[in-house]
């Protein structure tokens, strides 16, 4: 029990998070940030737990959330990635 907190690599693509909540079936919840979207935040829910994916200037992506689901979904992420740089997309 417990919360995580998870750095993206910069050039972590969008379709590869979205795709990662997807496979757990995450909801989306809501959004919240500031006015000129210095930070952003989107709020999902996977089950009865809460995720937060947080976006800073665009660029830095931050995961946010319980352990049990902080860890595999960046794990999830990172693979994808991965996956991409080797295919050299």
């Amino acid at each position: 029990m417990g919360w995580r907190y998870r750095e993206l690599p910069f050039g972590t693509r969008r379709e590869e998070i979205e795709s990662a909540l997807a496979d757990l079936h995450a909801q989306k919840c809501g959004e919240c940030g500031t006015p000129a979207y210095e930070v952003n935040n989107e709020h999902f829910r996977v089950g009865r737990r809460k995720v937060r994916v947080c976006t800073e200037d665009e660029m830095f992506v931050s995961l946010w959330g319980s352990k049990l689901l902080i860890d595999p979904i960046h794990d999830s992420i990172i693979s994808r990635s991965a996956a991409r740089m080797q295919e050299g997309k």
